[in-house]
């Protein structure tokens, strides 16, 4: 990710983060079938860890006076976001393809509620 820089405009982090999910989410989407999550479940789990970092040392541990009114913004991001992890580690268990199917759109749903999220901000 982006090393860390005091100078960088809190929108262009807003827009990294929701970048980094929707690359997340159109993988995520590409893996309909067992075969394919079985080559893909590390490259997710991986993902999934470096929009953590990105959150956690980009956004949070930046967080400015200017910035305190999206703290319950941040809030909801970190839980969807550790939801996140659970919803793909509960993929690599997926033995029928109902089931990974099932798995894949509980963390498509959580991907749009961090969208929602991220927009939020973006539009402040």
């Amino acid at each position: 990710m982006n090393s860390l820089n005091p100078q960088v405009n809190p929108q262009d982090q807003y827009q990294a983060l929701r970048e980094q999910l929707e690359k997340l989410e159109n993988r995520l989407k590409q893996m309909r079938s067992l075969s394919v999550w079985a080559v893909e479940a590390k490259y997710m789990e991986r993902s999934h860890l470096k929009i953590q970092e990105l959150f956690q040392t980009q956004l949070l541990d930046q967080i400015s006076p200017s910035e305190e009114l999206n703290i319950p913004h941040y809030v909801e991001i970190n839980k969807q976001l550790r939801l996140l992890g659970a919803d793909i580690k509960l993929l690599k268990t997926a033995r029928q393809p109902e089931t990974l199917n099932k798995r894949i759109n509980q963390a498509c749903d959580r991907l749009t509620l961090l969208f929602t999220y991220c927009d939020a901000l973006l539009d402040k």
